[in-house]
Protein backbone atom coordinates (compact mmCIF):
# COMPACT_ATOMS: atom_id res chain seq x y z
CA UNK A 1 0.00 0.00 0.00
CA UNK A 2 1.31 3.50 -0.92
CA UNK A 3 1.72 5.85 2.03
CA UNK A 4 0.68 9.44 1.81
CA UNK A 5 2.34 12.37 3.49
CA UNK A 6 0.44 14.23 6.53
CA UNK A 7 -0.32 13.38 10.07
CA UNK A 8 -0.51 9.28 10.91
CA UNK A 9 -2.28 7.52 12.97
CA UNK A 10 -1.16 4.18 13.41
CA UNK A 11 -2.43 0.90 15.64
CA UNK A 12 -0.34 -2.35 16.20
CA UNK A 13 -1.08 -5.64 17.25
CA UNK A 14 -0.58 -7.78 20.64
CA UNK A 15 -1.76 -11.34 19.52
CA UNK A 16 -1.22 -14.14 22.65
CA UNK A 17 1.54 -12.04 24.18
CA UNK A 18 3.60 -11.13 21.01
CA UNK A 19 3.71 -7.74 20.17
CA UNK A 20 3.85 -5.82 16.87
CA UNK A 21 4.67 -2.32 16.59
CA UNK A 22 4.87 -1.74 19.88
CA UNK A 23 0.54 -1.49 20.90
CA UNK A 24 -1.81 -3.81 21.89
CA UNK A 25 -4.19 -4.06 19.75
CA UNK A 26 -5.55 -7.90 21.00
CA UNK A 27 -4.83 -10.94 22.37
CA UNK A 28 -6.48 -14.31 22.46
CA UNK A 29 -8.50 -15.32 25.39
CA UNK A 30 -9.93 -18.81 25.97
CA UNK A 31 -10.06 -19.31 22.11
CA UNK A 32 -12.11 -15.95 21.21
CA UNK A 33 -10.28 -13.37 20.24
CA UNK A 34 -10.31 -10.09 22.45
CA UNK A 35 -10.11 -6.61 21.61
CA UNK A 36 -8.68 -5.13 24.87
CA UNK A 37 -6.92 -1.80 24.11
CA UNK A 38 -5.63 -0.01 20.70
CA UNK A 39 -3.68 3.20 20.92
CA UNK A 40 -2.34 5.47 18.14
CA UNK A 41 1.71 5.14 18.39
CA UNK A 42 4.46 4.19 16.05
CA UNK A 43 4.38 4.41 12.31
CA UNK A 44 2.82 1.43 11.47
CA UNK A 45 -0.99 0.05 11.69
CA UNK A 46 -1.81 -3.54 11.35
CA UNK A 47 -5.29 -4.91 10.39
CA UNK A 48 -5.82 -7.97 12.35
CA UNK A 49 -6.84 -11.16 10.19
CA UNK A 50 -9.22 -14.29 12.11
CA UNK A 51 -9.56 -17.71 10.95
CA UNK A 52 -12.87 -18.29 12.43
CA UNK A 53 -12.34 -22.53 12.45
CA UNK A 54 -8.58 -22.50 14.35
CA UNK A 55 -9.98 -19.75 15.98
CA UNK A 56 -6.41 -18.21 15.32
CA UNK A 57 -5.50 -14.21 15.13
CA UNK A 58 -2.59 -13.00 12.98
CA UNK A 59 -1.06 -10.24 12.04
CA UNK A 60 -2.57 -8.50 8.42
CA UNK A 61 -1.77 -5.81 6.24
CA UNK A 62 0.22 -2.66 7.29
CA UNK A 63 -2.47 0.60 7.62
CA UNK A 64 -1.79 4.41 7.89
CA UNK A 65 -4.81 6.86 9.54
CA UNK A 66 -3.28 9.76 7.32
CA UNK A 67 -6.56 11.81 7.02
CA UNK A 68 -8.63 13.74 10.32
CA UNK A 69 -12.00 14.66 10.12
CA UNK A 70 -13.76 16.80 11.96
CA UNK A 71 -16.92 19.18 12.75
CA UNK A 72 -19.52 19.18 9.82
CA UNK A 73 -19.19 17.38 6.80
CA UNK A 74 -21.10 17.18 3.25
CA UNK A 75 -19.77 13.39 3.29
CA UNK A 76 -16.93 11.33 4.01
CA UNK A 77 -13.64 11.69 1.92
CA UNK A 78 -13.81 9.75 -1.37
CA UNK A 79 -11.60 7.65 -2.80
CA UNK A 80 -9.24 8.53 -5.82
CA UNK A 81 -9.53 6.61 -8.94
CA UNK A 82 -6.04 5.85 -8.50
CA UNK A 83 -6.50 4.57 -4.67
CA UNK A 84 -7.59 1.77 -3.07
CA UNK A 85 -7.51 2.31 0.33
CA UNK A 86 -8.59 5.17 2.42
CA UNK A 87 -7.54 5.91 6.24
CA UNK A 88 -9.55 8.14 8.07
CA UNK A 89 -9.14 9.02 11.89
CA UNK A 90 -11.46 11.48 14.18
CA UNK A 91 -9.55 14.97 15.48
CA UNK A 92 -13.05 15.63 17.06
CA UNK A 93 -16.61 14.59 16.74
CA UNK A 94 -17.67 14.83 13.36
CA UNK A 95 -21.41 15.15 11.58
CA UNK A 96 -22.07 13.68 8.17
CA UNK A 97 -24.73 15.69 6.34
CA UNK A 98 -28.37 13.74 5.67
CA UNK A 99 -27.53 14.02 1.42
CA UNK A 100 -24.00 12.69 2.44
CA UNK A 101 -25.52 9.49 3.21
CA UNK A 102 -25.01 6.02 0.82
CA UNK A 103 -21.20 6.04 0.85
CA UNK A 104 -20.25 3.37 -1.40
CA UNK A 105 -17.05 1.27 -0.94
CA UNK A 106 -16.91 -0.38 -3.95
CA UNK A 107 -15.40 -4.34 -4.98
CA UNK A 108 -11.31 -4.00 -4.53
CA UNK A 109 -11.46 -0.89 -2.50
CA UNK A 110 -10.94 -0.42 1.85
CA UNK A 111 -12.15 2.17 3.92
CA UNK A 112 -10.60 2.04 7.56
CA UNK A 113 -11.75 4.39 10.28
CA UNK A 114 -10.30 5.41 13.67
CA UNK A 115 -13.25 6.95 15.76
CA UNK A 116 -10.22 7.96 18.51
CA UNK A 117 -12.61 8.37 21.10
CA UNK A 118 -14.92 10.82 18.91
CA UNK A 119 -18.19 10.47 18.13
CA UNK A 120 -19.06 10.02 13.97
CA UNK A 121 -23.25 10.45 13.38
CA UNK A 122 -24.87 10.98 9.87
CA UNK A 123 -27.68 13.52 9.97
CA UNK A 124 -31.52 12.14 8.99
CA UNK A 125 -31.89 11.31 5.47
CA UNK A 126 -33.19 8.25 2.91
CA UNK A 127 -30.53 5.52 2.59
CA UNK A 128 -27.73 3.50 4.69
CA UNK A 129 -24.48 5.60 6.19
CA UNK A 130 -22.10 3.29 4.19
CA UNK A 131 -22.94 0.87 1.84
CA UNK A 132 -20.52 -1.93 1.96
CA UNK A 133 -20.44 -2.97 -2.49
CA UNK A 134 -17.77 -6.08 -2.31
CA UNK A 135 -15.38 -3.91 -0.76
CA UNK A 136 -14.23 -3.56 2.89
CA UNK A 137 -14.90 -1.75 5.67
CA UNK A 138 -12.54 -1.38 9.04
CA UNK A 139 -13.76 0.88 12.17
CA UNK A 140 -11.46 1.25 14.90
CA UNK A 141 -11.51 3.16 18.35
CA UNK A 142 -7.82 4.04 19.29
CA UNK A 143 -9.02 5.90 22.32
CA UNK A 144 -7.75 4.31 25.93
CA UNK A 145 -10.96 5.42 27.11
CA UNK A 146 -13.20 3.24 24.07
CA UNK A 147 -15.44 6.18 24.09
CA UNK A 148 -15.85 6.21 20.52
CA UNK A 149 -19.18 5.55 18.57
CA UNK A 150 -20.73 5.66 15.37
CA UNK A 151 -24.07 6.75 15.19
CA UNK A 152 -26.00 6.07 11.68
CA UNK A 153 -29.06 7.97 12.75
CA UNK A 154 -32.26 7.71 10.99
CA UNK A 155 -32.80 6.23 7.51
CA UNK A 156 -36.44 7.40 6.77
CA UNK A 157 -36.00 5.57 2.85
CA UNK A 158 -38.17 3.43 1.80
CA UNK A 159 -37.75 0.08 0.69
CA UNK A 160 -40.99 -0.74 -1.14
CA UNK A 161 -40.55 -2.86 -4.59
CA UNK A 162 -37.00 -2.64 -5.52
CA UNK A 163 -35.99 0.63 -3.74
CA UNK A 164 -33.89 -0.50 -1.21
CA UNK A 165 -33.10 2.70 0.58
CA UNK A 166 -34.53 1.36 3.94
CA UNK A 167 -32.14 -1.15 4.42
CA UNK A 168 -29.48 -1.02 7.49
CA UNK A 169 -29.03 2.13 9.91
CA UNK A 170 -25.50 2.06 9.98
CA UNK A 171 -24.44 -0.38 7.28
CA UNK A 172 -25.28 -2.28 4.29
CA UNK A 173 -23.44 -4.95 2.68
CA UNK A 174 -23.48 -6.26 -0.49
CA UNK A 175 -21.84 -9.02 -2.86
CA UNK A 176 -19.01 -10.46 -0.82
CA UNK A 177 -18.33 -7.04 1.02
CA UNK A 178 -16.29 -7.38 4.77
CA UNK A 179 -16.98 -5.03 7.20
CA UNK A 180 -15.44 -5.28 10.72
CA UNK A 181 -15.49 -3.38 13.88
CA UNK A 182 -12.76 -3.83 16.35
CA UNK A 183 -13.53 -2.57 19.82
CA UNK A 184 -16.29 0.38 19.40
CA UNK A 185 -19.81 1.11 19.35
CA UNK A 186 -22.93 1.73 17.07
CA UNK A 187 -26.26 3.01 17.06
CA UNK A 188 -28.57 3.76 14.33
CA UNK A 189 -32.65 3.32 13.40
CA UNK A 190 -34.41 2.64 10.01
CA UNK A 191 -37.96 4.05 10.19
CA UNK A 192 -38.75 4.51 6.60
CA UNK A 193 -40.59 1.48 4.75
CA UNK A 194 -42.87 -1.58 5.96
CA UNK A 195 -42.24 -5.46 6.46
CA UNK A 196 -40.29 -7.06 4.78
CA UNK A 197 -38.22 -4.76 3.28
CA UNK A 198 -36.59 -2.16 6.08
CA UNK A 199 -34.67 -4.62 8.14
CA UNK A 200 -31.54 -3.81 10.05
CA UNK A 201 -31.93 -0.96 12.28
CA UNK A 202 -28.01 -1.11 12.55
CA UNK A 203 -26.80 -3.76 9.78
CA UNK A 204 -28.35 -5.32 6.55
CA UNK A 205 -26.20 -8.50 5.02
CA UNK A 206 -28.25 -8.85 2.12
CA UNK A 207 -28.19 -10.28 -1.62
CA UNK A 208 -25.21 -11.18 -1.16
CA UNK A 209 -22.41 -13.68 0.72
CA UNK A 210 -21.23 -10.72 3.06
CA UNK A 211 -19.29 -11.22 6.21
CA UNK A 212 -19.57 -8.90 9.25
CA UNK A 213 -17.10 -9.82 12.25
CA UNK A 214 -17.16 -7.68 15.19
CA UNK A 215 -14.60 -7.49 18.02
CA UNK A 216 -15.66 -6.82 21.68
CA UNK A 217 -17.90 -4.19 19.79
CA UNK A 218 -21.17 -2.95 21.34
CA UNK A 219 -24.29 -2.54 18.99
CA UNK A 220 -27.30 -0.36 21.09
CA UNK A 221 -30.50 1.32 20.87
CA UNK A 222 -31.25 0.32 17.53
CA UNK A 223 -34.31 0.11 16.31
CA UNK A 224 -36.34 -0.98 12.92
CA UNK A 225 -40.15 -0.21 11.99
CA UNK A 226 -39.83 -3.32 10.56
CA UNK A 227 -37.75 -6.81 11.38
CA UNK A 228 -34.11 -7.06 12.87
CA UNK A 229 -33.88 -4.41 15.32
CA UNK A 230 -29.77 -4.61 14.60
CA UNK A 231 -28.76 -6.88 12.70
CA UNK A 232 -30.27 -8.94 9.87
CA UNK A 233 -28.05 -11.65 8.58
CA UNK A 234 -29.11 -12.37 4.48
CA UNK A 235 -32.77 -11.25 3.25
CA UNK A 236 -35.07 -14.30 2.30
CA UNK A 237 -33.73 -16.42 -0.11
CA UNK A 238 -29.76 -14.76 -0.32
CA UNK A 239 -29.06 -16.46 2.53
CA UNK A 240 -24.91 -16.83 1.95
CA UNK A 241 -24.71 -13.57 4.69
CA UNK A 242 -22.45 -14.42 7.35
CA UNK A 243 -22.45 -12.33 11.32
CA UNK A 244 -19.59 -13.19 13.63
CA UNK A 245 -19.30 -11.54 16.75
CA UNK A 246 -16.83 -12.45 19.44
CA UNK A 247 -17.84 -10.78 22.79
CA UNK A 248 -19.40 -7.58 22.99
CA UNK A 249 -23.10 -6.50 23.73
CA UNK A 250 -26.14 -6.20 21.74
CA UNK A 251 -28.78 -4.67 23.82
CA UNK A 252 -31.50 -2.23 23.89
CA UNK A 253 -32.59 -3.21 20.26
CA UNK A 254 -36.20 -3.49 19.43
CA UNK A 255 -38.09 -4.35 16.11
CA UNK A 256 -41.75 -4.33 14.73
CA UNK A 257 -41.66 -7.72 13.75
CA UNK A 258 -39.42 -10.81 13.79
CA UNK A 259 -35.83 -10.66 14.80
CA UNK A 260 -35.83 -7.58 17.91
CA UNK A 261 -31.88 -8.09 18.04
CA UNK A 262 -30.62 -10.43 15.32
CA UNK A 263 -32.57 -12.11 12.31
CA UNK A 264 -30.68 -14.65 10.62
CA UNK A 265 -31.61 -16.41 7.31
CA UNK A 266 -27.30 -17.01 6.56
CA UNK A 267 -25.13 -18.05 9.56
CA UNK A 268 -24.47 -16.40 12.79
CA UNK A 269 -21.74 -17.32 15.36
CA UNK A 270 -21.51 -15.48 19.04
CA UNK A 271 -18.97 -16.20 20.97
CA UNK A 272 -19.12 -14.88 24.41
CA UNK A 273 -21.66 -12.51 23.53
CA UNK A 274 -24.37 -10.75 25.52
CA UNK A 275 -27.90 -9.81 23.77
CA UNK A 276 -30.09 -8.24 26.70
CA UNK A 277 -33.47 -5.82 26.93
CA UNK A 278 -33.71 -6.14 23.15
CA UNK A 279 -37.63 -6.82 21.78
CA UNK A 280 -40.02 -7.61 19.09
CA UNK A 281 -43.10 -5.44 20.08
CA UNK A 282 -45.41 -7.61 17.42
CA UNK A 283 -43.34 -10.46 16.18
CA UNK A 284 -41.50 -13.61 16.88
CA UNK A 285 -37.70 -13.89 18.47
CA UNK A 286 -37.58 -10.86 21.22
CA UNK A 287 -33.49 -11.83 21.04
CA UNK A 288 -33.30 -13.63 17.42
CA UNK A 289 -35.16 -14.97 15.03
CA UNK A 290 -33.80 -18.08 12.95
CA UNK A 291 -35.59 -18.86 10.01
CA UNK A 292 -35.63 -20.40 6.17
CA UNK A 293 -32.37 -22.50 7.02
CA UNK A 294 -30.47 -20.06 8.47
CA UNK A 295 -27.93 -21.10 11.48
CA UNK A 296 -27.32 -19.69 15.24
CA UNK A 297 -24.36 -20.98 16.99
CA UNK A 298 -23.99 -19.46 20.56
CA UNK A 299 -21.19 -20.48 22.77
CA UNK A 300 -18.15 -19.50 24.99
CA UNK A 301 -20.61 -18.22 27.14
CA UNK A 302 -23.11 -16.21 25.79
CA UNK A 303 -26.23 -14.93 27.65
CA UNK A 304 -29.49 -13.69 26.64
CA UNK A 305 -31.57 -12.10 29.11
CA UNK A 306 -34.84 -9.77 29.81
CA UNK A 307 -36.09 -9.87 25.94
CA UNK A 308 -39.85 -9.82 25.01
CA UNK A 309 -41.50 -11.20 22.23
CA UNK A 310 -45.24 -13.03 20.99
CA UNK A 311 -43.73 -15.92 20.53
CA UNK A 312 -39.72 -16.82 21.77
CA UNK A 313 -38.92 -14.24 24.20
CA UNK A 314 -35.06 -15.52 23.86
CA UNK A 315 -35.20 -17.14 20.44
CA UNK A 316 -37.75 -17.94 17.84
CA UNK A 317 -36.93 -20.90 15.11
CA UNK A 318 -39.20 -22.13 12.39
CA UNK A 319 -38.68 -23.43 8.89
CA UNK A 320 -35.25 -25.45 8.97
CA UNK A 321 -33.60 -22.87 11.18
CA UNK A 322 -31.04 -24.22 13.49
CA UNK A 323 -30.17 -23.26 16.70
CA UNK A 324 -26.98 -24.20 18.64
CA UNK A 325 -26.28 -23.19 22.00
CA UNK A 326 -22.95 -24.58 23.98
CA UNK A 327 -22.07 -23.48 27.49
CA UNK A 328 -24.76 -20.38 27.20
CA UNK A 329 -27.70 -19.36 28.80
CA UNK A 330 -31.04 -18.03 28.12
CA UNK A 331 -33.13 -16.25 31.07
CA UNK A 332 -35.25 -14.17 32.14
CA UNK A 333 -37.56 -13.91 28.21
CA UNK A 334 -41.04 -13.35 27.83
CA UNK A 335 -43.10 -14.17 25.83
CA UNK A 336 -46.95 -13.08 25.53
CA UNK A 337 -48.22 -16.16 23.62
CA UNK A 338 -45.69 -19.20 23.56
CA UNK A 339 -42.04 -20.11 24.40
CA UNK A 340 -40.25 -17.71 26.85
CA UNK A 341 -37.07 -18.91 26.31
CA UNK A 342 -36.98 -20.37 22.95
CA UNK A 343 -39.94 -21.33 20.80
CA UNK A 344 -39.02 -24.26 17.58
CA UNK A 345 -41.49 -23.92 15.05
CA UNK A 346 -42.49 -25.53 11.66
CA UNK A 347 -39.21 -27.48 10.86
CA UNK A 348 -36.87 -25.87 13.06
CA UNK A 349 -34.28 -27.74 14.83
CA UNK A 350 -32.82 -26.84 18.43
CA UNK A 351 -29.64 -28.40 20.25
CA UNK A 352 -27.96 -27.91 23.04
CA UNK A 353 -24.36 -30.21 23.76
CA UNK A 354 -24.91 -29.64 27.40
CA UNK A 355 -28.06 -31.38 27.54
CA UNK A 356 -30.24 -34.43 26.22
CA UNK A 357 -32.98 -34.24 23.52
CA UNK A 358 -34.61 -37.01 24.64
CA UNK A 359 -35.35 -35.84 28.45
CA UNK A 360 -38.98 -34.58 28.31
CA UNK A 361 -38.35 -32.67 31.59
CA UNK A 362 -35.41 -31.03 29.71
CA UNK A 363 -37.31 -30.17 26.45
CA UNK A 364 -40.16 -28.39 29.06
CA UNK A 365 -38.12 -26.61 30.13
CA UNK A 366 -37.05 -24.96 26.79
CA UNK A 367 -40.01 -25.11 25.02
CA UNK A 368 -42.78 -23.57 26.72
CA UNK A 369 -46.79 -24.26 25.38
CA UNK A 370 -48.09 -21.07 27.54
CA UNK A 371 -47.59 -17.57 28.25
CA UNK A 372 -44.69 -16.85 30.63
CA UNK A 373 -40.89 -17.18 31.54
CA UNK A 374 -38.39 -19.47 30.70
CA UNK A 375 -35.05 -19.38 32.32
CA UNK A 376 -32.13 -21.99 31.85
Amino acid sequence: MMKKAGIKRTIGLTLAGVLFASTILAHCDSSVLSLREVRATGTTAHIMTWNSTTKTAGLGDAVSFDTPITGNLSLLPSFDASVNEKSVYLAGDATVAGNGRGYTVESGKTLNIDLNGHSLSFAQGQGTPICIDGGTVNVFDSSTQKTGEFNGGNNTGEGNGTNQNGWGGCFRLLGSGTLNLYGVSISGMVSGSAYPVAQGGAIVINDSAGTVNAYDSNISGTSVNAAAGAVCVGVGSFNDGHFNMYKGKIYSSTSQEDGGGILVYGTAELHGVTINECSSTAGNGGAVRVKDGGDLTMEDGCAITGCTAQNGGGVYVENQGSVTLENSTISNCIASLKGGGIYVDNGGQFGNNDRHAGETQWYKQYYREYTGQCIF
